[in-house]
């Protein structure tokens, strides 16, 4: 399954961790590490990009809200605006993930468009 910016789900911790207790113990851990010191297990679900907002990572998605409940689409690949102001945001924000996402949304697009 791929969000709708272009995160392939089946290999996100956070996705995953929805039905691993131990993975989603083990990423509590590891974020407290990181600063975040109130990260609990229970931080970490996420049904997909398509699931209802309270089953999603982040229900303010701006990508989200847009891809999908504005446009009624798969993902951003789809849209004839891609890549917009709000992708190459996400693309550009020093996350790597994000940056392989955003890849793997223009590799969908050539396939779709052939551009």
């Amino acid at each position: 399954m791929t969000g709708a910016c272009g995160i392939d789900c089946d290999c996100c911790p956070i996705f995953n961790a929805t039905h691993d207790r131990e993975l989603a113990e083990e990423l509590a851990s590891q974020w407290c590490q990181d600063g975040h010191e109130d990260a609990s297990p229970d931080w970490f679900h996420c049904e997909g990009c398509h699931a209802a907002d309270d089953e999603v990572w982040s229900s303010d998605c701006a990508i989200r809200e847009c891809c999908i409940n504005a446009r009624g689409l798969e993902t951003c690949a789809q849209c004839a605006a891609f890549p917009c102001d709000t992708i190459l945001s996400f693309e550009c924000d020093g996350i790597p993930h994000h940056q392989a996402a955003v890849e793997r949304l223009r590799q969908q697009a050539e396939r779709l468009h052939g551009s």
